[in-house]
């Protein structure tokens, strides 16, 4: 048991390297106004979903910053209706309910996020609108 937290730990400090050097890249290579490293950015936020033990672990500061930094370049360099301005509101809320428990603050982010994902999925079918 003790090995096999001692291995996930490795992999999620694996996981946020590799999110981080992907950003540095991609800030690189496009700018920090690019969809692109946004979504970087949205990624590296994501490593502090599955908290590791490494001393590179985000902390609830970090990690707001990196949410709000990826939502307002996609907000900026996307569509408004664009998935992935979703999946940045989705997941502010998700830090929100997650973190702090706080669901009022929560609601209005995952209600936006929502309503891009049924804009571009009318059925309802699409695994993003089944799973906001």
């Amino acid at each position: 048991m003790i090995s096999e937290l001692s291995q996930m730990s490795q992999i999620t400090w694996d996981d946020e390297v590799a999110c981080r050097k992907a950003r540095e890249i991609r800030l690189a290579l496009y700018g920090r106004n690019d969809y692109r490293t946004a979504e970087a950015i949205s990624e590296l936020s994501k490593t502090n979903l599955n908290r590791g033990l490494g001393d590179e672990e985000l902390n609830d500061e970090e990690e707001y910053r990196l949410l709000v930094e990826a939502f307002e370049i996609r907000k900026a360099t996307l569509p408004e209706f664009h998935p992935d301005v979703a999946d940045s509101l989705k997941f502010m809320g998700r830090f929100f309910q997650e973190n702090h428990e706080d669901s009022k603050t929560a609601l209005p982010f995952l209600r936006k996020a929502l309503a891009i994902f049924e804009h571009n999925d009318p059925t309802g079918m699409d695994i993003n609108t089944v799973l906001a």
